[in-house]
């Protein structure tokens, strides 16, 4: 079984997001009408770990020591059955093209 593993990274409330208050301030010199403007990051890898909590668990272990700054940083990790497709890096390597 695997398991598609998506975190996504962003600053807790309170911390200073300074490429976001550049785009929000390039957005509303466009015309944009926005406000209070987040960044974040996305990672996503396939978990090929026997059941969704281990694949979790794999999870917060890569994102606690690489994934987020804990102090200024919190995430978020969803976990979803990934059942009969193959990563593009498997397809590749059955093909056999680089």
């Amino acid at each position: 079984m695997q398991y598609l593993v998506e975190i996504l990274v962003k600053k807790k409330e309170g911390v200073l997001d300074p490429e976001a208050a550049v785009i929000e301030k390039v957005a509303i010199n466009l015309g944009y009408e926005v406000n209070d403007l987040k960044t974040s990051k996305k990672n996503s890898f396939v978990s090929k770990k026997n059941s969704s909590p281990k694949a979790e668990k794999e999870a917060n272990k890569l994102t606690d020591e690489l994934l987020a700054n804990k102090i200024i940083e919190e995430y978020k990790i969803s976990v979803i059955k990934f059942r009969g497709l193959e990563t593009p890096n498997e397809k590749k390597l059955r093909i056999g093209t680089k």
